[in-house]
């Protein structure tokens, strides 16, 4: 079963609404990388998976890898999506502004702690490219909306599935119904984020969520991917659901 290309229109449709001129739409769920846990070619082979069931944003993030095994998680990534001739899946480095420009990804997700390293990814990236950050509270998320993030990840929301504790409080589906309001860029939710909450998660006015255990612990990442993506579209507002 393949995401149908109505659905994906009326999600664009709305995505693009959130976007600046000349920026693509934002899909509703992205893939964080976890390969230094999972190893890099289980994490190849659950990506194409979690692809060929719909997915079409993935962030690369291996905090403790260097530049050099970060490039070759990245060509190995690009490779594979050519292979399969899904091209149009954007691809995210985390943090490193300038080697994701250096290796032509489509933009870099910041972390949290300093949103003026906004407006300086800007200009290195340029005005097209994707630059996403990681916000904790929703004061640093309403700074980085305002230095010019595209989008800004919300958590934790709920109990990480893949990394164990958070050291910080959960901040609920309540707490990303009030960043949605709030927050004048798309507010993704982050952290223990599984399938079946993507009808809550929209319902509450979020763009979208970042998944990582729900999808690459996932028994079949492809299945967990629609089921996310079905879910969303079943929540959509009348005026999305009837987009042409």
């Amino acid at each position: 079963m393949s995401d149908s290309p109505r659905a994906r229109r009326a999600r664009e449709a709305a995505a693009t609404s959130q976007s600046g001129p000349g920026r693509r739409a934002l899909p509703p769920l992205y893939l964080i990388s976890d390969a230094a846990r999972i190893g890099e070619d289980a994490f190849l082979e659950r990506f194409g998976e979690a692809v060929r069931g719909g997915l079409s944003m993935v962030l690369l993030r291996e905090p403790a890898w260097g530049p050099e095994s970060i490039s070759r998680l990245a060509g190995r990534v690009q490779a594979r999506l050519r292979e399969s001739s899904n091209i149009s899946v954007r691809v995210l480095l985390s943090r490193r502004a300038e080697l994701a420009a250096e290796l032509a990804l489509d933009g870099v997700h910041l972390a949290g702690g300093d949103p003026s390293a906004v407006s300086s990814a800007r200009r290195r990236l340029g005005a097209t490219r994707t630059i996403g950050y990681s916000a904790h509270s929703i004061e640093e998320a309403c700074k980085a909306a305002a230095e010019g993030a595209d989008y800004v990840s919300y958590s934790p929301v709920f109990g990480s599935i893949s990394k164990g504790r958070h050291p910080l409080p959960a901040v609920g589906l309540e707490g990303v119904a009030e960043a949605s309001r709030v927050v004048a860029v798309p507010v993704y939710a982050l952290g223990g984020i599984l399938p079946e909450h993507a009808g809550a998660l929209r319902k509450r006015g979020a763009a979208g969520a970042a998944m990582i255990g729900g999808i690459l612990d996932a028994a079949d990442p492809a299945a967990a991917v629609r089921a996310f993506l079905s879910s969303w579209d079943a929540a959509a507002p009348e005026q999305e659901a009837a987009a042409p």
